[in-house]
């Protein structure tokens, strides 16, 4: 089986490489210049910009809708199997932070019983939800 992390880090590349996907992206940026050139001279011109502006996005999107998908799929692998051995891992190039989940305390409880041993105090004490972040590094 293949890791997630390879797959995740494939499809971002194969993404970066698509010619299409950086066709939408150059015109993306044409559109964003041609923008702020605009900006500072009419306010009124920019409408047709900013309407090319959302349609590149829209072009951008299209065509980094499968690579995206193949990414999530992965980056769901990834979080399984990140979160099922509870540390942070890295392959490919793609880093998986893992974190435990914030701790809270019902202090108010542990007041109310001054002096309270550490047992009590754990008792009343919670692990957050424990999550992963990936990213290609």
């Amino acid at each position: 089986m293949t890791s997630p992390f390879k797959l995740y880090r494939e499809a971002h590349e194969a993404m970066n490489a698509d010619a299409t996907v950086q066709q939408a992206r150059a015109a993306h940026r044409e559109a964003e210049a041609k923008l702020a050139e605009m900006q500072a001279q009419h306010a009124e011109a920019e409408r047709p910009l900013i309407e090319e502006l959302r349609e590149a996005d829209m072009t951008i999107a299209f065509w980094e809708a499968p690579y995206r998908a193949n990414m999530d799929d992965a980056q769901a692998a990834i979080c399984v199997a990140v979160a099922g051995i509870g540390q942070s891992m890295t392959e490919f190039g793609v880093e998986a932070k893992y974190s435990a989940g914030r701790r809270s305390t019902e202090w108010k409880s542990i007041a109310l019983r001054m002096n309270a041993p550490k047992s009590l105090i754990e008792e009343y004490t919670t692990p957050g939800k424990p999550s992963v972040t990936v990213r290609v590094i």
